[in-house]
């Protein structure tokens, strides 16, 4: 596969698909623009079976894990651990485009959609931030989890959130400097299946902090 790193700016309508710049996935349809070539290079076929990424922010602005998450060495780590395809719902951060990424990773990108079902659903491994209902929507799917908090948010709350569901083994909690160490481990980590008739154990664990 070549050398591939895209940045989508939004999620567009099937039919507005007619520009070179632009490509049909199999589960949503997306803008894509190339900064380190100056011609698309075309989705490769087995794309949908590419071992995948998501990472989300949800409404937040958590600069620092889209900057992490976009990053060469961050990318190495991924290509190194098996991973063809990275998707980053960055929020409010602004996604820095870069021309320093030689790694065989696809790499795709959006602020907002209004439904991140089948985002979540086609991932093989999800990197969140700290909210409960993005938490939520990857137990419910039994998807392997990596929670990083952001600590420059004046409450504490999502951090006792992921400390504890850590605990429980539940997902793995992370830090964004730690979060590559975290990755090489992620295959080794058993985590435990969240049990699916108790959906108001997050709940209760909020209450309780």
């Amino acid at each position: 596969m070549e050398n591939l790193f895209r940045f989508s700016h939004g999620i567009s309508k099937p039919q507005e698909q007619n520009s070179k710049s632009q490509f049909t996935i199999p589960f949503a349809t997306c803008k894509y623009h190339t900064f380190s070539y100056s011609q698309t290079i075309p989705i490769p076929h087995n794309y949908q079976f590419m071992k995948s990424v998501f990472v989300t922010v949800g409404s937040t602005k958590f600069d620092d894990l889209v900057n992490k998450t976009s990053s060469s060495d961050f990318l190495k780590t991924l290509e190194a651990e098996g991973y063809d395809k990275l998707i980053i719902q960055h929020g409010n951060s602004t996604l820095k485009s870069s021309k320093d990424h030689s790694q065989n990773v696809i790499v795709q990108a959006f602020n907002f959609d209004k439904d991140l079902e089948e985002f979540y659903n086609q991932a093989d491994l999800v990197i969140s931030h700290a909210g409960s209902g993005s938490i939520m929507n990857c137990l419910r799917r039994n998807k392997k989890l990596i929670v990083v908090v952001n600590d420059s948010l004046m409450d504490n709350h999502q951090s006792e959130l992921a400390e504890e569901l850590s605990r429980n083994n539940y997902l793995i909690s992370s830090t964004v400097g730690n979060l590559n160490n975290t990755i090489k481990n992620v295959s080794s980590t058993k985590l435990v299946e969240y049990p699916k008739q108790n959906v108001d154990e997050i709940s209760n664990i909020i209450n309780s902090i």
